[in-house]
């Protein structure tokens, strides 16, 4: 009896011992409806109730989305199939009580038919999961290994992740933790996949819906930007990478993920070399990301609070680092020119200055207001904030000419990027904070730069340009502008003049134009065409008397018309360079 009484003790206390096991289902067997129907299984949960919640916003798309709108007929079952007592806690939160049942499984259908790279969508032909919108976590287990299995229709020929596949059991994948499913999308369907290698990892890219393509061209310039990408950083943590590619009507954007990303490309662009150059860029921008942002990342960033916002001051690294990034590795990769480059960047000096937020918002303020401000613009926007994808690609140029110049030529961003994953992401294993950050940013340049970096991103100051591009032979100019220029940002709509917004302190907006004003007239004369050129008919310092239509009631208004306050910025290699020039400019742009 003693032995007897002891082995059940030790069993009990193993049984305790047993960690719980979640494993997930996503049934499409309609997908022509656009629900999917998802079903979490639940081992070996010793409490009496198990919350779970749908994340209420993505990983690299800074707004509350609130998933969970989607979501219908959460029920749960015990292992019986007896149903058991849940509800719903709050807008994203069900509770199931569970009376210490060890096994029971939920199920609820969500609805997907919102066609985005951030959004799960499903249609009759493809599916498009993507996990924060999709997968529920039970909290307090989202640090838990688990599976998920895809039951697709016997049509759909391919199921394209970045999951590990699990060899025994078809159609099932294995992630770590929540996180990895999460930031792991699943493609389902019929579609062309094309593959190539980098440094001796499979690439693949999931050609979904139809498009005029020129498969064999996208595989080598895809090819080759991505080798151009991946030498950046030269850092390889993957087995495998996959494009998620969706063809559109209209649209575009992109959104990273660990060892995958889903872009938009409209179907038939392919034969514009402007835009397949484009989404070429774009495809560089969030392969990019797998180092600088899914790796090298601010410490807010991971692991994440999908309950509420995050809130960081270091979205221009994550971005405006990347942005500057896309357009150097298209130079390295041979697909524009260092004069062209010059240009590209010049017009972001020239966004960042003339941009009447610039004076309002700082890069950091920036990143912070993202939630509330960058992802919901309106027509005030451009007076009281700035992004920080073109001004954060500004200040990563800034920075990499200041390493450059202080390290003669001996250091770049790309060895401040390679510091910080080694040591933030291998070694220290997190994100790192503003202040480690700059100090990795001195260590780098050989000397402190710190109020540099205050200067950049947490001021409106304007940097000295000049005297940094100066060190690459480079000359920075401004020009004024003697074109006609009243402030109003006006679109011509079937033959109507509406004014879009307006710039503060200019003519317009001291007259009191506004939004959805439909300007009927200038000095009697009705506009016709572009308004830009419309005005080129009044001198500058001329009285002009605007009616308007608003809200169905006429107005005039009195302003005068001025030159454009808002100069050309221009970037333009010098004829001669000295050999200290030439050396840092070559080492910069040419490759």
């Amino acid at each position: 009896m003693k032995k007897f009484g002891i082995i059940a003790i030790v069993f009990l206390i193993s049984l305790h011992m047993v960690q719980a096991q979640i494993s997930y289902k996503v049934l499409l067997s309609d997908p022509q409806t656009r629900y999917a129907t998802v079903e979490i299984e639940v081992m070996n949960h010793k409490k009496t109730e198990l919350k779970f919640k749908m994340p209420v916003w993505t990983p690299g798309s800074y707004m509350v989305r609130e998933f969970a709108r989607n979501v219908e007929s959460f029920v749960a079952y015990d292992a019986n199939g007896n149903e058991l007592t849940s509800f719903k806690e709050d807008k994203n939160t069900w509770v199931v009580k569970n009376n210490k049942t060890l096994s029971f499984s939920v199920s609820y259908r969500v609805y997907a038919n919102e066609v985005s790279v951030r959004t799960t969508f499903i249609n009759n032909e493809t599916a498009f999961l993507s996990g924060t919108s999709l997968f529920m976590f039970a909290v307090g287990y989202a640090h838990l290994p688990g599976k998920v299995k895809i039951e697709k229709p016997e049509r759909w020929t391919h199921i394209a992740t970045g999951l590990k596949e699990i060899d025994d059991e078809p159609n099932t994948f294995a992630f770590e933790d929540y996180d990895e499913l999460a930031d792991c999308p699943i493609q389902v369907g019929d579609f062309e996949v094309l593959s190539f290698e980098v440094k001796g990892i499979p690439h693949h890219v999931a050609l979904v819906g139809h498009s005029n393509v020129q498969e064999e061209q996208l595989l080598s310039d895809l090819k080759k930007v991505c080798e151009a990408t991946a030498s950046v950083v030269n850092r390889f943590d993957f087995e495998k990478y996959w494009f998620f590619v969706h063809h559109v009507d209209q649209g575009g954007g992109g959104l990273e993920h660990r060892n995958s990303t889903a872009v938009v490309m409209p179907r038939w662009n392919y034969s514009n070399t402007e835009q397949y150059q484009g989404f070429l860029r774009l495809c560089v921008h969030e392969y990019f990301h797998t180092w600088n942002v899914k790796r090298i990342r601010p410490i807010e960033l991971g692991p994440f609070d999908y309950d509420k916002e995050v809130y960081s001051e270091q979205l221009w690294v994550a971005e405006g680092i990347t942005s500057y990034y896309d357009k150097l590795i298209m130079l390295r990769a041979g697909f524009t020119t260092p004069e062209a480059f010059l240009g590209t960047l010049a017009g972001n000096i020239g966004y960042a200055e003339n941009t009447p937020g610039a004076k309002v918002q700082s890069l950091a303020m920036s990143s912070m207001d993202a939630w509330i401000k960058f992802y919901r613009p309106d027509e005030n926007s451009v007076n009281s904030s700035i992004s920080y994808y073109t001004k954060g690609a500004v200040a990563a140029a800034f920075l990499d000419l200041t390493i450059r110049t202080e390290s003669n030529g001996q250091k770049s961003l790309d060895d401040l990027l390679v510091y910080l994953y080694d040591t933030y992401y291998v070694k220290k294993k997190r994100g790192f904070t503003v202040a480690e950050f700059n100090q990795a940013a001195s260590l780098i340049a050989g000397k402190n730069i710190n109020t540099l970096m205050h200067q950049l991103i947490h001021t409106t100051q304007t940097p000295d340009y000049a005297s940094l591009y100066a060190n690459f032979g480079v000359s920075y100019k401004t020009m004024p502008q003697q074109t006609p220029f009243i402030g109003a940002n006006v679109s011509e709509q079937n033959g109507q003049h509406i004014v879009n917004s307006v710039l503060v302190n200019s003519s317009a907006f001291v007259a009191g134009l506004s939004k959805g004003d439909v300007i009927l007239s200038i000095n009697g004369i009705k506009p016709s065409g572009d308004l830009v050129v419309f005005l080129q008919q009044f001198a500058i310092g001329s009285n002009l008397k605007v009616l308007v239509l608003r809200g169905g009631i006429t107005l005039d208004f009195a302003l005068t018309m001025s030159a454009n306050p808002y100069p050309k910025h221009s970037l333009e290699k010098n004829k001669e360079l000295g050999p200290r020039q030439e050396k840092l400019y070559n080492q910069w742009l040419i490759h």
